[in-house]
């Protein structure tokens, strides 16, 4: 006697190429789950069950090969438990999938494949992993760890709990939740990367596939994962803090040099100079300089990613995306950017397998890497070399410019372009923001000129040796009301800042205010006559900032 099949009322239904994937909660436990494949052989109500999972979600990834993103753990777990299992007389295999005539991967969803959720509307596996991208990804050879959260643990502990999976050829091998790190650790920094990849690299091997994970790539991934010593060799990727940006700037190490202190700077080149665009894209030899103690290890991927407070809005000719849902396109290249009279995006995609292109809104691709081409005409230029003319109502967007074009009878044209601000030197840096300072005659010390540029409340500095300094107005006036050598004697003590001997008036006082803020005191407004003048408190030999002198003319010989 057979058992009626429980397979109709799955909560979760996950299409295959080889059939459905029935997922189902059955115990109490709200991580206890049951995955069930049904596959397409015959056409009647039965069919074969080829393979049962059954354990927590974490335990039923790791046989199953596949990721459980979010949404379906979450219907999993709300929806009430049921006692599932294949019918007596339907062949089934528990422990790992036998040679069967469609390969192994059929038996694993596509980012096309479709998901059906009890009382949603049906979508797409694609769509659903994008929406639960993980916290840090971290990629070695064919081998990579993703952080995620780990929402099924509870919160209280002075430590944090996270959940990983560690893929080898976008297949996962390892997967848990509940990995603790300090409480004091940022989830994607590198010290909670480390502290996680040993939850899977210390694990005892349960099946076939995690020995052999272990036994040919643990000791290489130990190795990558592990900090280099000093000096970091050619190759390594490094964070630089500059004082020209916020945060730190992404980059690879190229050699070492010796400072005036004696103590080894790196020679580093941004990620950024490689961007499409870039003027240094294809000038390897353009590198920065900066004192080792600015400079630390990464783990990160390299810095051409578009993501965050500063992406790109519109992607420009050269970018990189990858489908989120496409049933057969995975990655490929942008050529155009569309705008339709409903303003929505659009992109002309080349697809990486073939020279087809296709047309996809921009909610169906995500960035994988940006562009830095500083003009509307750099774009037109490069386009121009391979064949992709202006078309109509395209959205040319670049560093200082931004452009829609439209079609007469003489064809594609740009009416106009609206220009845009250009601050970043790194990734624009012939940016006309910067205004070159006239060089008259040289200064008595013969100085380096830097460039001054200045709106109402912002001076923006750009130094050849210290880069590119955003100073409040007040603060840099009433800093450069002291003499240079006093503020030179200053930062001439601060172990991180390594002064050339050639700095202007202007960088000095850049300077200062960017390191030893407390010393400077911007003077009261003139709409203020009665506010006191109060200076901060600082040693006997500190610079005497006066903010009742006059104001100094930012004048291009400083």
């Amino acid at each position: 006697m057979t058992t009626p099949s429980p397979l109709r009322v799955s909560p979760v239904l996950l299409d295959t190429p080889a059939g459905v994937w029935h997922l189902a909660r059955t115990t109490s436990d709200s991580d206890g789950m049951s995955a069930m494949l049904q596959t397409n052989a015959g056409r009647g109500p039965r069919h074969t069950v080829y393979f049962h999972a059954q354990g927590d979600m974490w335990e039923v990834e790791e046989r199953l090969g596949f990721a459980l993103p979010a949404a379906i753990r979450k219907a999993l777990r709300r929806a009430a438990p049921q006692q599932v299992a294949p019918s007596l007389d339907h062949e089934v295999f528990t422990d790992t999938f036998l040679p069967f005539a469609m390969p192994q991967g059929d038996y694993r969803p596509r980012r096309a494949s479709r998901v059906t959720i009890a009382g949603q509307t049906p979508t797409k596996y694609g769509r659903l992993l994008h929406a639960d991208s993980p916290l840090r990804r971290w990629e070695h050879d064919t081998c990579r760890i993703d952080i995620v959260a780990d929402p099924g643990m509870s919160s209280g502990h002075p430590s944090r709990a996270l959940g990983y999976r560690l893929w080898q050829d976008d297949h996962v091998v390892f997967a848990g939740g509940g990995a603790r790190i300090p409480a004091s650790f940022d989830a994607t920094s590198d010290a909670a990367l480390r502290e996680i990849a040993q939850y899977a690299l210390l694990r005892r091997p349960g099946t076939a596939r995690q020995r052999a994970l272990l036994d040919q790539q643990r000791p290489a991934l130990a190795a990558a994962l592990a900090p280099p010593t000093e000096p970091y060799p050619h190759g390594t990727h490094v964070l630089v803090r500059h004082a020209h940006l916020p945060g730190t700037v992404a980059g690879t190490v190229v050699g070492h040099v010796s400072s005036r202190t004696g103590t080894a700077d790196y020679v580093w080149r941004p990620d950024v100079f490689d961007l499409p665009g870039h003027p240094y894209a294809h000038q390897p030899e353009q590198t920065l300089r900066s004192p080792a103690a600015l400079v630390e290890p990464s783990l990160g991927a390299r810095g051409i990613e578009v993501a965050g407070p500063d992406a790109q809005v519109v992607l420009t000719y050269g970018a990189r995306i990858r489908t989120i849902d496409h049933p057969d396109i995975d990655t490929g290249t942008v050529l155009r950017a569309f705008m339709d009279d409903n303003s929505t995006i659009h992109y002309e995609i080349r697809p990486d397998d073939n020279h087809t292109t296709i047309r996809l809104p921009k909610k169906d691709v995500e960035a994988l890497a940006g562009t830095a081409w500083p003009t509307v005409d750099a774009v037109l230029t490069a386009r121009s070399q391979t064949d992709v003319p202006v078309t109509d109502r395209e959205a040319i967007v670049a560093l200082r410019e931004i452009a829609v074009t439209y079609t007469n009878a003489r064809g594609a044209i740009i009416p106009y372009l609206l220009r845009e601000p250009s601050l970043d030197n790194l990734l624009d840096p012939g940016s006309p923001d910067f205004l070159p300072v006239l060089d008259t005659a040289p200064s008595p010390q013969d100085l380096p000129r830097p460039q001054v540029h200045s709106d109402v409340h912002t001076i923006h500095v750009l130094d050849p040796d210290h880069g590119l300094f955003a100073i409040p107005r007040p603060l840099l006036e009433a800093a450069l009301t002291t003499p240079p050598e006093r503020l030179a004697a200053l930062l001439h003590d601060l172990a991180d800042l390594h002064l050339t001997g050639r700095e202007s008036p202007v960088t000095l006082a850049s300077l200062t205010v960017t390191w030893l803020p407390d010393l400077v005191t911007a003077p009261p407004r003139p709409d203020e006559p009665g506010s006191p003048t109060v200076a901060p408190a600082v040693p006997d030999d500190a610079v005497p900032f006066d903010p009742g002198a006059a104001e100094p003319a930012l004048d291009p010989d400083l």
